[in-house]
């Protein structure tokens, strides 16, 4: 009788991961991977058409950070009008590049793309330079 309690106790467990782990998959919706937002950024016409300048830059950083709703939420509350692209009801990622060279004098160009982390759909892109 104790087997069959055993064999009983181990299949629950079993089919409750198993209901578990496809709950936790679903939630998530397949959402994209800091390795896939960085190469959408790197994949679009913008930064395409700035990667000489990255091979031959003295220096660039790239920086990809995932914003969760709540934070999310709190960059729209902070500055609705330049946010309001950001979905309210899911995550997104924030790809930044900045490039340097001394052959541009003392310039930095900045580009900045916020990706859909579910669709991976470019939500907004900006770039600037400072010089």
């Amino acid at each position: 009788m104790n087997v069959n309690l055993e064999k009983t106790i181990a299949v629950l467990v079993i089919v409750s991961f198993a209901f578990t782990s496809t709950n936790l998959l679903v939630l998530q919706g397949g959402s994209i991977t800091r390795e896939e937002a960085i190469e959408i950024s790197r994949n679009t016409e913008l930064v395409q058409g700035l990667w000489h300048l990255v091979e031959d830059a003295d220096w660039y950083t790239l920086e990809a950070d995932y914003l969760n709703e709540n934070c999310i939420n709190e960059l729209k509350e902070q500055n609705p009008q330049y946010y309001e692209f950001l979905p309210g009801d899911h995550c997104a990622w924030h790809v930044e590049w900045e490039i340097a060279s001394s052959k541009w004098g003392a310039a930095i160009i900045i580009i900045h793309h916020f990706i859909d982390a579910e669709t991976g759909e470019i939500l907004h892109e900006d770039g600037i330079s400072l010089r």
